[in-house]
Formats: C-alpha cells, structure tokens, sequence
C-alpha cells in the first residue's frame, strides 16, 4: 500500500526541517508532499533543500487562493491523481508526532477515515494555551458535533488519514471551505456518504517556534460552515 503524507505550510521554515527528520527517522513507508503558501519566509526554500536530501519528499509551490483548506485539496487532488491507497495530513508546527501516524494508517483496516484524536480515550494535550484558546479548541469541537451530528470527540484535529476511496467519492471542486473548516466539511461529506469513521488517540504538544495560523477569520469561517450546515440538517430531519 502506497501512503502520501500532505503537509500544508506557510511560514513555517523553522519547523520544516525537523519534522521531515522526524518523519524519516521514524522509519515511516510514506511519501510526503508539502503544500507551501508561496510562504515569504523562505520555507518553500527550504522545501527545495529537502526535496533534494530525500527520495521521498515533494514539495508543492502555490501563488494563488491561499489557505490551509485550498492547500489541503490541492494535495488531495495529486493523491488521487498519483492513485495513493492511503492520504494522511499532518500540521507542520510539530505539534503532531509522526512516529502515531502508524497507528493512524493500522487503523484503516478498520475504518475509511481516522482521526488523530486529543480528546479520545488515551489522548492528550501538553499545551501553554491561554483560556480563550481551549475553550476555542474544545467548545469547537463540541458545538461542530452536536451541529453536524458527529460521532467523534476531536472534529477539528488535523492529523488524518483517509483511504483514497473516500476522497475519489467527493467532489474536491465543490468543497467551498478555505481554512480550517475544511476539515469539519470533510467530515460531514464522510459521514454522509456512509463511510466509516474512526479515532486514533494522540498526544498533542504545543509549537515552540513560529506563529498559530487561528485568527478571527479563521474561527469566523468554521463557526458559519457548522451554522449553515447544522441548521439545514435539523430542518431536515424534523421537515
């Protein structure tokens, strides 16, 4: 089984070279792409640098519709295209720990999509965060489940895997979400479909270098995604 693991960036050049050390000194059997924001750091640079250090690292520039959710489906999109068994995202910050992605990808034996759980039996967040951000990160998650209709206790996470199945199934084109929402519109087009969903627990740990990408239009554009779609999925089902 042929595995790409999608790493979108912007601005994440102090980061970048760590975790492709730590992806490949885990001994993972997977390509990585990275998805970079034409980032005016110089983490598209180092990209290049890396790509000619590993046989298996890509890197992808992009000029153009900036967001993690554009860059996630761009990524998505060659997956496909390359006809990977297995797609997994993973953050860029190393608030992710790559050598979990093995549970991750065990899991698809069982499931069609796995997520990278915080808040799953066995998860674990090691974060300075102030107040307002865990109530973002927690209470978001919460609202996003009850207003969809999840079943899972982590919407937001995105450290994730999918069988190529599951993604050849939506229609990439029409998905509308730029950033972060993306990953709770991916959920709700799974669960839709009928596709089996899982949790994988993780540990969580905070980035030590660069800035969180979560502003208010960020927060905004997830909170009007989970509104929209919640309230139409209520109305439909007592309609």
């Amino acid at each position: 089984m042929r595995s790409l693991l999608i790493v979108p960036t912007y601005n994440e050049r102090d980061n970048l070279r760590s975790l492709a050390e730590k992806i490949f000194s885990a001994s993972l059997k997977v390509d990585v792409l990275v998805v970079d924001d034409d980032s005016p750091d110089g983490t598209g640079e180092v990209g290049e640098e890396l790509a000619g250090q590993y046989q298996h690292f890509q890197i992808l520039h992009r000029k153009n519709d900036r967001g993690y959710g554009k860059a996630c489906l761009e990524g998505f999109k060659r997956a496909v295209q390359q006809r990977y068994d297995y797609i997994c995202t993973m953050d860029a910050d190393l608030s992710h720990d790559p050598s979990e992605l093995k549970n991750l990808l065990a899991r698809l034996d069982e499931y069609d999509v796995v997520i990278g759980s915080r808040y799953a039996e066995g998860g674990k967040m090691e974060v300075d965060w102030s107040l307002f951000r865990r109530a973002v990160s927690r209470l978001g998650s919460a609202f996003a489940r009850f207003m969809l209709g999840l079943s899972l206790k982590d919407c937001t996470s995105g450290y994730r895997c999918y069988k190529r199945k599951v993604l050849e199934s939506l229609d990439l084109d029409k998905i509308g979400s730029e950033g972060y929402s993306l990953l709770m519109e991916i959920l709700y087009l799974c669960q839709q479909k009928g596709f089996r969903i899982g949790e994988a627990p993780i540990i969580y740990v905070d980035r030590q270098r660069g800035k969180s990408k979560l502003n208010r239009r960020v927060i905004l554009e997830a909170l009007f995604f989970v509104l929209k779609n919640g309230l139409r999925r209520i109305v439909l089902k007592y309609s």
